[in-house]
């Protein structure tokens, strides 16, 4: 639809519609359009032709270049909708491959059909990119300034001011104020220690420590969202089990950013808890929960990836979890060498090993061992 001049030539994607209906001659006027092509495009290289209703070139780079230096990806140089040619005005970036773009919803659903496959691979070479690359860091608690410990219930979340502390430094502010038994006339009254980070008052009750949490949600915080969901999951502090109003909760504190939600979503559609048992919809989860840091959801990936025949991406997730500290990690990395089918060989596991116990000594303290056998001891 336009002169050869104008296509961008730069990006190696070169599409002639012609619809026979607004444009006569079907090929024959194609035939002056291809000869004006750049000298550049060998025949060798034109991948496929399409006569039913449009003519699609597509004009690709030798094989030993690669995707990236071809130019497609650099956006900012692409000012013409793929489907029509038109240049400028509001061009929408393709969601799933962020590599054409669209001036309208039309023409990207006119165009699918040839896109189709180049975005599905192009798509999953994006998701892959952002899964397995370094995860962002993990969280600290904020007064021992230690990495929040990842197995087991080891941390409290504080409803006053919305930290997640771990149970090391709830223990020692316990020790230094005990639960106190006050006499109000006839009535014994417990007095809880405060907040061990902003020292507020501790909630008098069930009632009270809900409405300290209904005013963080109001304040959008996700982990405020996540509490209330866990009580509906579990039907406490006061809460009914509920798994529907769990599931509406832990979608809200996704859509806040939540990994964490993520990972119980995808629990839930793995479990059938709430929803019906769906893999795919559980390992989409566990793949925005990988990707946000959640080393559960990763470590839960990695057993879909090897339950679904994809033994490699299973142990390059359960590789992640291992230099995170997780257990399971290394759990799977030897399942994974004791197969003997080369996924992981003896320096691979002896290297993960090292960085697991690395990771496990950041996490590591004296006081957090304490604290531990206490838990364990049921809190004697």
């Amino acid at each position: 639809r336009h002169s050869p001049s104008l296509w961008p030539i730069s990006t190696r994607h070169i599409m002639v519609e012609l619809t026979p209906g607004r444009r006569n001659g079907g090929l024959a006027a194609a035939a002056p359009i291809i000869s004006r092509l750049p000298t550049t495009c060998d025949s060798d290289w034109i991948d496929t032709i399409t006569t039913s209703y449009c003519l699609s070139i597509l004009y690709k780079a030798p094989p030993e270049t690669t995707a990236v230096q071809t130019g497609v990806r650099n956006m900012s140089a692409i000012s013409n909708c793929a489907a029509c040619g038109r240049e400028g005005g509001d061009l929408k970036i393709c969601a799933g491959c962020n590599d054409v773009k669209y001036c309208s919803r039309e023409c990207q659903f006119s165009h699918w059909p040839v896109h189709k496959n180049a975005c599905k691979k192009r798509a999953a070479e994006l998701l892959d990119e952002r899964l397995f690359k370094d995860p962002p860091p993990r969280d600290e608690c904020p007064i021992c300034q230690l990495l929040l410990p990842i197995e087991g219930p080891q941390t409290s979340y504080q409803s006053c001011c919305g930290k997640i502390v771990c149970f090391r430094c709830t223990h020692a502010a316990n020790l230094k104020m005990p639960t106190k038994v006050a006499q109000l006339g006839r009535l014994q009254i417990s007095v809880s220690p405060p907040c061990p980070f902003c020292r507020a008052r501790a909630p008098s009750s069930i009632k009270e420590m809900n409405e300290r949490i209904a005013k963080r949600m109001a304040l959008d915080d996700a982990n405020a969202y996540c509490q209330i969901a866990g009580d509906y999951s579990l039907g406490d502090s006061g809460k009914p089990l509920d798994y529907g109003r769990a599931f509406e909760l832990y979608t809200r504190a996704a859509a806040l950013g939540s990994p964490d939600a993520h990972y119980e979503l995808g629990n839930m559609y793995r479990s059938g808890k709430g929803r019906d048992i769906n893999v795919k919809k559980a390992k989409h989860h566990y793949q925005l929960g990988a990707i946000g840091g959640s080393v559960p959801a990763r470590s839960n990936l990695a057993v879909i990836e090897a339950q679904q025949g994809k033994a490699k991406r299973a142990m390059k997730h359960f590789k992640i979890t291992a230099r995170n500290g997780f257990g399971k990690g290394i759990e799977g990395l030897r399942v994974g060498y004791s197969q003997g089918l080369g996924l992981v060989t003896k320096e691979e596991l002896d290297e993960a090993l090292l960085a697991y116990k690395a990771a496990v000594d950041e996490m590591k303290s004296e006081e957090r061992d304490i604290a531990a056998k206490y838990l364990a001891g049921g809190g004697r």
